[in-house]
């Protein structure tokens, strides 16, 4: 389901659009219009694009001036499918392997004394629920 929804501010709104993350989409719609915007949702719908364009024309038919610069159906959900990501990310993978494998040698090799000492504290911990990989990571995330 997609919420369509309206931006509002001093509870007249001035924005239509649809989103499938509310509070995320909300933050950054406060980076582009400020903090004192209110994210309404109108409706839960699978069909959302339809239902964006019926929303935006009424409410400019009730009088309200809208920033949406067409008649709906223009937004990101619309135009790439959870697979066309998949697609693009395993595709810069793919072609850019050599270069992430070369820089985790060149780490590794900058840091043996300490893969290491991390090695010591993984085994010396009592409780291993997660992976040595992502042992290393957080760790490596605090240095940083």
């Amino acid at each position: 389901m997609v919420n369509i929804y309206h931006l509002e501010r001093n509870g007249k709104p001035f924005y239509v659009g649809y989103t499938s993350h509310p509070i995320q989409r909300k933050s950054e719609h406060r980076k582009t219009y400020g903090k004192d915007i209110n994210l309404c949702v109108i409706e839960k719908t699978n069909d959302y694009l339809q239902a964006e364009e019926y929303w935006i024309e009424q409410y400019r038919q009730w009088g309200f001036e809208l920033l949406n610069k067409n008649k709906g159906g223009g937004g990101m959900l619309g135009k790439r499918t959870d697979d066309d990501i998949k697609k693009y990310h395993y595709s810069h993978i793919s072609n850019n392997r050599e270069k992430y494998n070369t820089a985790s040698k060149k780490w590794q090799s900058k840091n043996k004394l300490l893969l290491a000492e991390y090695d010591k504290e993984y085994n010396q911990r009592p409780e291993v629920k997660i992976r040595k990989k992502e042992y290393y990571r957080q760790r490596r995330s605090k240095l940083t």
